[in-house]
Order: C-alpha cells, then sequence, then structure tokens
C-alpha cells in the first residue's frame, strides 16, 4: 500500500528523531506524522523563515533541530525554541552526537563546531584551523570515536579520541615548535 501526502504548498524537508517522523512544509510550517495524519507543531508557523536542514534526537522528548536560517533549535512537547547559545550558529546542516556530552555541528559555510550539551562551544574548526573548506555538509562518527567531516570539496578527518591535536594558529604561519613540557603529569 501506498499513500500520497500532498502538502497545501509544497515539502521542504522530513527527518526522523525520538521515533517521529517530521517533515516541514514550506508555508505552514513543520507537521509530525501522528495516527497517519500530519499534524502542525504550533510554534513552527510562528518562526518567520524557518528552514530545517536535519533533526536529531537530544535526549528523551527532545528533538535537536538544525536550520539554515535559525541556527539551532529544540523541538519539545510542540514548542521550538533556540538552542542557548548554539542558536547563534548559522547555516546549520546537521548535527552528530559525539559522546554523552559533546555534539558535533556541521556548517555551510562556518566549518564545524564541538559543543556541549548547553551549546557552549568547545571548539571550531575552520579553513584557519586546517579544514580543506569550511562548507561541511555531513558528520560522521566512526567507532574509534574519530569524526569524519564531508566537505564540498573533500573529506576531512578529526582524531577526536587523541590526545594531541595539530594546532597551526595563522599567527605562527606554519612555524615549527621545538618545546613541550610535562606539567602534572601532563603534556
Amino acid at each position: 500500500k501506498m499513500q500520497t501526502y500532498k502538502p497545501k504548498s509544497k515539502w521542504v524537508y522530513m527527518g526522523r528523531a525520538n521515533n517521529q517522523l517530521l517533515a516541514q512544509e514550506e508555508i505552514h510550517g513543520l507537521f509530525v506524522l501522528e495516527n497517519e495524519q500530519w499534524k502542525p507543531i504550533g510554534s513552527s508557523t510562528r518562526i518567520p523563515a524557518l528552514n530545517i536542514s536535519a533533526s536529531t534526537s537530544f535526549a528523551p522528548n527532545v528533538t535537536l533541530l538544525s536550520s539554515l536560517t535559525h541556527g539551532l533549535l529544540t523541538l519539545q512537547n510542540g514548542l521550538i525554541t533556540p538552542f542557548s547559545k548554539a542558536f547563534n550558529i548559522q547555516n546549520t546542516i546537521q548535527t552528530s552526537k559525539i559522546d554523552q556530552n559533546t555534539w558535533a555541528v556541521a556548517t555551510l559555510d562556518n566549518g564545524c563546531y564541538i559543543i556541549d550539551n548547553k551549546g557552549s562551544k568547545i571548539y571550531h574548526l575552520d579553513k584557519t584551523s586546517g579544514l580543506q573548506s569550511n562548507s561541511v555538509l555531513s558528520i560522521f562518527k566512526d567507532s574509534a570515536g574519530n569524526i569524519w567531516l564531508g566537505l564540498a570539496d573533500g573529506i576531512s578527518l578529526i582524531a577526536n579520541n587523541n590526545a594531541i591535536k595539530h594546532i597551526n594558529p595563522s599567527v605562527f604561519d606554519n612555524a615549527a615548535g621545538h618545546t613541550s613540557v610535562v606539567h602534572h603529569n601532563r603534556l
């Protein structure tokens, strides 16, 4: 059996999170499929020019929405609200859970952000820190904890489970480091 659901204007997004199928209709906002009926999510129509790009299960009954126009948002009990400090990360394409406390956020034009559960930035990766491109289209975490970024013009690997990171601020102009120190058993 095949069922067709025709929107009043056009469907612009569909995804699944927290065992719910979500779809965004261009003019009338976000809908959830319940009992074979598309039901509007009330607060989505009050957000002008909302453009959802991804949905991810964030916590029980909380969905993290990525938006090209409004940064990161949460959907809980039918209400869509800005996700704390991460609301200001624009052009978000996708989010991916890295571990219990950490998320990676892909952006269309500003690289990848690693944030905590409260939306605070842990670090930001972009062309100046070594990515081939600022256009991150997808994120994948492998079984070793590494983060793979699908870029507009290549693939980058972030050895996230490695204590040693490549640090090369542009002010150093690829200069060599000649010293390291162990202090209180930390490199």
